[in-house]
Protein backbone atom coordinates (compact mmCIF):
# COMPACT_ATOMS: atom_id res chain seq x y z
CA UNK A 1 0.00 0.00 0.00
CA UNK A 2 1.06 3.37 -1.17
CA UNK A 3 0.78 6.24 1.90
CA UNK A 4 1.19 10.00 0.91
CA UNK A 5 1.40 13.18 3.11
CA UNK A 6 -0.50 15.92 2.64
CA UNK A 7 2.25 17.90 1.19
CA UNK A 8 2.82 14.76 -1.22
CA UNK A 9 -0.81 14.85 -2.63
CA UNK A 10 -0.85 18.24 -3.12
CA UNK A 11 2.13 18.15 -5.07
CA UNK A 12 0.67 15.65 -7.31
CA UNK A 13 -1.72 17.60 -8.02
CA UNK A 14 0.24 20.72 -8.70
CA UNK A 15 2.40 18.44 -11.51
CA UNK A 16 -0.99 17.00 -12.87
CA UNK A 17 -1.95 20.36 -13.29
CA UNK A 18 0.86 22.00 -14.67
CA UNK A 19 1.77 18.75 -17.23
CA UNK A 20 -2.45 18.94 -18.26
CA UNK A 21 -2.19 15.13 -16.87
CA UNK A 22 -5.70 15.65 -14.50
CA UNK A 23 -6.99 12.20 -14.27
CA UNK A 24 -4.27 10.31 -15.21
CA UNK A 25 -2.95 7.31 -13.03
CA UNK A 26 0.06 8.05 -11.47
CA UNK A 27 3.27 5.67 -12.40
CA UNK A 28 6.09 4.58 -10.02
CA UNK A 29 9.27 3.20 -10.35
CA UNK A 30 11.98 1.89 -8.35
CA UNK A 31 15.15 1.03 -9.91
CA UNK A 32 18.48 0.03 -7.63
CA UNK A 33 21.40 1.05 -8.44
CA UNK A 34 24.92 -0.63 -8.79
CA UNK A 35 25.74 0.77 -5.24
CA UNK A 36 22.50 -0.04 -4.05
CA UNK A 37 20.74 3.27 -3.68
CA UNK A 38 17.34 3.01 -4.89
CA UNK A 39 15.99 5.75 -7.47
CA UNK A 40 12.20 6.41 -7.46
CA UNK A 41 10.53 8.33 -9.81
CA UNK A 42 7.01 9.20 -10.42
CA UNK A 43 4.53 10.03 -13.75
CA UNK A 44 1.09 9.95 -15.19
CA UNK A 45 0.38 7.67 -17.39
CA UNK A 46 -3.33 5.62 -18.84
CA UNK A 47 -2.22 2.24 -17.89
CA UNK A 48 -4.50 0.32 -15.63
CA UNK A 49 -2.89 -2.94 -14.30
CA UNK A 50 -5.29 -6.35 -14.48
CA UNK A 51 -5.08 -9.91 -13.36
CA UNK A 52 -5.66 -12.45 -15.81
CA UNK A 53 -5.04 -16.16 -16.35
CA UNK A 54 -2.45 -15.99 -19.26
CA UNK A 55 -2.20 -19.89 -19.39
CA UNK A 56 -5.01 -22.46 -17.59
CA UNK A 57 -4.03 -21.94 -14.11
CA UNK A 58 -1.17 -18.95 -14.44
CA UNK A 59 -2.10 -15.79 -13.34
CA UNK A 60 -0.43 -12.74 -13.80
CA UNK A 61 -0.60 -9.04 -13.45
CA UNK A 62 -0.26 -6.92 -17.11
CA UNK A 63 -0.33 -3.98 -17.87
CA UNK A 64 -3.40 -2.33 -19.94
CA UNK A 65 -1.64 0.68 -22.03
CA UNK A 66 -2.76 2.07 -25.02
CA UNK A 67 0.44 3.91 -25.34
CA UNK A 68 2.04 0.70 -26.01
CA UNK A 69 3.43 -0.36 -29.44
CA UNK A 70 1.82 -4.42 -28.76
CA UNK A 71 -1.54 -3.17 -26.97
CA UNK A 72 -4.63 -4.70 -27.58
CA UNK A 73 -7.96 -3.90 -25.77
CA UNK A 74 -9.15 -6.43 -23.51
CA UNK A 75 -12.23 -8.66 -24.69
CA UNK A 76 -14.93 -9.27 -22.40
CA UNK A 77 -15.90 -12.71 -21.68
Amino acid sequence: MLKLTTAAAAQVLVAAKQGGTEGMSLRLAAQRSPDGAIDYRMGFDEAVMDYVEMEPGQFHFIFLNPKDPSYQPPTEG
